[in-house]
Formats: structure tokens, C-alpha cells, sequence
């Protein structure tokens, strides 16, 4: 093509005209849209105003109405409605609703105390602990320790069976203990032991969450040989507890000792003494040897002295129970 200049150049170009499609009002309906498919039938655009006998007709789209509860809202996750589609009631979809509350409580608590958790039970996905060191425990105790993993308190059979470690235990986040009873030398002063013998077959732990069953050891090994003790005396202090296992208060490891002792200034007796405990040695529930066993000085001029060589069916100390929940 020969270009002048001066001339005009351009080219128009026809792009046609792009339907709209609507159902023809009146017109024959083949086939419904449904909000997901589409139909056919007669059509016009209205723009143009074209018209077919059998075009397509588009689909409907989801119109979701009458918005109910699912699942309410919990401490940490929101509401959940759901919605059903106008145009076909088997179709359904969710949405959130009110935001997450933020309040924790343990609503599924039931029964007597060993049942508490300690934890958030709204959400199973929330493990909030709703105790700190220092409140007041399910059992009245006072709370010392704290987990926000948990620990493994070790189980064990009943009596005359095999203490396996495992039987009965279950997982915890908090340790109490008995507060101060109002005059100071309440606590039993005993011996862990009557008479010689030698360690606990199935042997002691020392580690946080071993003390229940350690006391179920000591019960069991020491009144069956006639070396009770420590197992007897413990419970007669704990009048109304059972006098076999499985028992809810019990005899602290080394490390449940170790951390009643390191949170000692939070008990109180009401007379400015500290920490409501008496000055002298307590027993924890773990042996050293067929010979000793650990105790720990509490207030006085040792205070906190661990003392490895305590004799077991000698020397004397006091107990405080906790129990774990």
C-alpha cells in the first residue's frame, strides 16, 4: 500500500458485539439454571435486543441466607455459622461469627478434686493453665510448682501386684501441698523405716511426678516385711485417707521436696514464721540406699541443707503431703 503524506491512514476495525444473555420473560425454559450449572432456554440481550430460542442461560450463584450457630464461640477460637444456599437447600457453608471470648474456666470439672485439671477445658485445643504458684488449690492446698508442658505422675498397680510406673498414672501441671494447720509441731516426727531391710525391690524415684508411687512402694514393701513406718505414719497424719494405695496426698520425691522448699516463703501460718514450716529435717519419698534416704532442712541455720546420709530406721523427720492434679 502506497502511504502519502497528508493522507489518511487509519484503519476501522468492527469488533463486534458481545451478548449479554438474560431468560427471555415468557420465553420456553429447556433447562433451569442452578446456582452452580447452567440452563438453557430462550434468551435476549437486552442491549441489543438479539434474541435465542435455546441459548444459554447463566448460573445463579450462591445466595446463602438463614445464618445459624454451629459452634459458639470459645476462649480461643470464634463463632461458626453456617448458611444455606436460597437456590438449593443441600448446599451449605460456613462463616465466622462473634470473635473468641478470652475466658478460660474448667467446666468439665466433676466430683471430687482429683478430677480438676488445672487447665482451660472450653477449647480441647487450649491448654491455658488457670492457676499460679501461690493460689489456693482444688484440694485446699496450696500450689508450688507449676508445668505449663505437664508432667507424667507415675502410676502403679494395685496392691500386691507389680509396680510397673505406668498403671494408673496420668499427666499433670500442678503440685499442692498441705498449708500449715495452725500450731507447729503437728507434723509427725518418724522414722522412714522400723528395723533394717533393704532398698525397695522395684526401687524409688527422685524426679518430679515419682512421689505417688513412690508412697505406693514404701506401703506396700515396708508393711508386708514389718518395717512400716513411714507408709503408716503418713497416713495416720492424714486422717480419713485410705490406708492402701492408690491415695490421692502422698509423700514428696526429692525434686517435689526441692521445689516445695524453693517456694517455702508462700505458705503462711498467720505469726510471721516463715513459710509455716517447722525448723527441722523433712522426708522426701526417695531412697539413697537400703540405708538412707533424702531429707531436706528446712529454716534455721542450714536451711536448705540436703542431706544424703539421713538414716532411714533412725533418724527422724517430718512429712507434708502434696498431691498432683
Amino acid at each position: 500500500m502506497n502511504v502519502k503524506a497528508g493522507q489518511d491512514n487509519s484503519v476501522t476495525v468492527s469488533m463486534g458485539h458481545i451478548h449479554i444473555w438474560t431468560p427471555l420473560p415468557g420465553g420456553t425454559l429447556i433447562t433451569a439454571p442452578t446456582c452452580e450449572t447452567t440452563g438453557e432456554g430462550a434468551v435476549d440481550c437486552t442491549p441489543c435486543g438479539a434474541s435465542e430460542t435455546s441459548g444459554v442461560i447463566p448460573a445463579l450463584g450462591h445466595d446463602y441466607v438463614g445464618w445459624t450457630q454451629l459452634t459458639p464461640p470459645t476462649c480461643i477460637s470464634a463463632e461458626v455459622e453456617t448458611g444455606t444456599c436460597s437456590h438449593e437447600p443441600a448446599h451449605t457453608t460456613t462463616r465466622t461469627g462473634a470473635s473468641a471470648t478470652g475466658i478460660h474456666s474448667n467446666t468439665s470439672v466433676v466430683g471430687s478434686p482429683a478430677h480438676q485439671t488445672g487447665i482451660c477445658q472450653e477449647d480441647v485445643a487450649c491448654n491455658h493453665l488457670l492457676y499460679e504458684i501461690g493460689d489456693t488449690g482444688p484440694a485446699n492446698g496450696i500450689i508450688f510448682y507449676r508445668s505449663s508442658t505437664g508432667f507424667t505422675v507415675q502410676g502403679f498397680a494395685t496392691q500386691s501386684a507389680t509396680y510397673d510406673g505406668t498403671t494408673n498414672g496420668y499427666t499433670a501441671y500442678y503440685l499442692e501441698a498441705r498449708p500449715f494447720d495452725g500450731v507447729r509441731g503437728i507434723e509427725p516426727v518418724i522414722t522412714w523405716a522400723i528395723g533394717a531391710h533393704g532398698s525397695i525391690p522395684m526401687g524409688t524415684g527422685t524426679l518430679i511426678g515419682a512421689g505417688r508411687r513412690n508412697l505406693a512402694l514404701i506401703e506396700e514393701y515396708l508393711s508386708v516385711n514389718s518395717h512400716g513406718s513411714l507408709g503408716n505414719n503418713f497416713y495416720a497424719f492424714e486422717a480419713g485417707k485410705p490406708a492402701t494405695p492408690p491415695v490421692d496426698w502422698f509423700l514428696p520425691s526429692l525434686d517435689e521436696l526441692n521445689a516445695l522448699w524453693d517456694n517455702k516463703a508462700i505458705f503462711s501460718d498467720g505469726i510471721g514464721l516463715d513459710g509455716a514450716f517447722t525448723a527441722g529435717y523433712y522426708w522426701t519419698s526417695s531412697e539413697v540406699s537400703n540405708v538412707y534416704a533424702y531429707a531436706r532442712y528446712f529454716l534455721g541455720g542450714i536451711d536448705g541443707a540436703l542431706q544424703t546420709m539421713y538414716y532411714k530406721d533412725y533418724n527422724t523427720a517430718r512429712v507434708r503431703p502434696i498431691r498432683a492434679f
